[in-house]
């Protein structure tokens, strides 16, 4: 094969290499919306292209399920259980309890690093921070920080976890190379939840007591801003292209809606009862609000992004605690074909480029024979 027929062929892989990354990104993808029901002691799972509760697991390894994270593979999930002390570990393609860990005591906030190696878990009670290593699911340190640690967050490179305490009007910063306390924050009254950029640069905390969310710069944990939001603010979330921070107020049945680029309240929608947790898609196209005031109308409110308007309320039933931590977890492939992530494009690629190959030496063969 001449070089002409070989450069051709190359070409044609390039292209369908693009077109399928280009499937990859404008793939209209659903995910799995996992519901904490605290009373209850389930996992409800909402199907988000319908918005219709698909799944329901029943914990038996602990009670009072309060937050939830998952592993950057989407394989695990890893529940907090106020109540027994413990994180459950579920299967989400068997939807199975795999093994109990035992943490501090009243265990309130998760997150797990983005290599997926560990899982910081807040113990409320006991003024401390549980180290999990994922591939024991064992407890491996344990971080004594400042008085009633509620919600902790991890920098995108892994390198800091900042943890709200809440009767410490502070948020604790913690080395994760030696699971150090390296500084301290002070911050408004009562701050319940954080959650830092994606770009690593801010950490957003809501201060429930005191109806503000401060706003901490990370490269030297400066206080840059204070934002008046709802009466007593619980958790909140940034969304994936950073632009927006959601945070739901529990008091005044409302969500505050700031725009990051100048920490400016765009707007404030109210919702059906006391917000609690929220949790946004990976493509920063909606928004999920647990909310819930014991009445037997606990839900999940969904929020379009692209119109900051409420498109759905979602009933989950009469729990008396119902809905509290939410969090998304694995994508769902659309109709009609499969979302292929970069590493299964990088799988078939060789054999993309043999079959290109072949289809331009034949090319170049029937050239040749019709071209006198």
């Amino acid at each position: 094969m001449n070089r002409k027929f070989f450069a051709i062929a190359v070409i044609l892989c390039t292209v369908f290499l693009a077109s399928s990354t280009i499937f990859t990104v404008n793939a209209q993808a659903s995910y799995e919306v996992w519901v904490c029901m605290a009373e209850d002691g389930e996992i409800r799972i909402i199907d988000s292209s319908t918005n219709e509760v698909v799944s329901v697991i029943t914990l038996t390894m602990g009670t009072f399920p309060w937050r939830i994270d998952f592993t950057p593979d989407g394989l695990y999930a890893y529940v907090v259980c106020r109540d027994t002390d413990n994180v459950v570990v579920i299967d989400t393609g068997t939807l199975g309890e795999i093994t109990s860990i035992d943490v501090g005591l009243k265990p309130h906030g998760i997150r797990i690093t983005p290599d997926g190696e560990y899982a910081y878990v807040s113990n409320r009670n006991d003024d401390t921070v549980s180290v999990i290593q994922t591939s024991t699911n064992t407890v491996v340190d344990t971080i004594n920080v400042g008085d009633e640690p509620m919600s902790v967050d991890i920098t995108p490179d892994g390198a800091y976890a900042y943890v709200c305490l809440r009767y410490g009007a502070a948020v604790d910063v913690i080395r994760i190379s030696d699971n150090t306390v390296v500084d301290t924050v002070s911050v408004g009254v009562g701050p319940w939840g954080v959650a830092i950029t994606p770009d690593g640069q801010y950490a957003y905390v809501s201060c429930a007591d005191d109806d503000t969310v401060t706003v901490i710069r990370i490269s030297d944990n400066t206080v840059v801003d204070t934002i008046a939001v709802g009466d007593y603010p619980h958790g909140l979330a940034v969304s994936p292209d950073g632009e927006w921070v959601y945070v739901p107020n529990n008091d005044s049945y409302d969500v505050s809606i700031i725009r990051t680029s100048d920490n400016t309240v765009i707007a404030t929608v109210p919702i059906t009862d006391e917000g609690w947790e929220i949790a946004i898609t990976p493509d920063s196209a909606y928004a999920y609000v647990t909310n819930g005031d014991h009445t037997g109308e606990e839900g999940v409110e969904v929020f379009d992004i692209s119109t900051q308007t409420i498109i759905k309320t979602i009933n989950l039933g009469t729990g008396t605690y119902g809905p509290r931590g939410i969090a998304i977890g694995p994508a769902i492939a659309p109709v009609g074909g499969e979302i292929l992530p970069v590493n299964k494009l990088q799988l078939v690629a060789p054999y993309l480029l043999v079959f290109a190959i072949a289809v331009a030496g034949t090319a170049g063969i029937l050239l040749k024979k019709r071209i006198p």
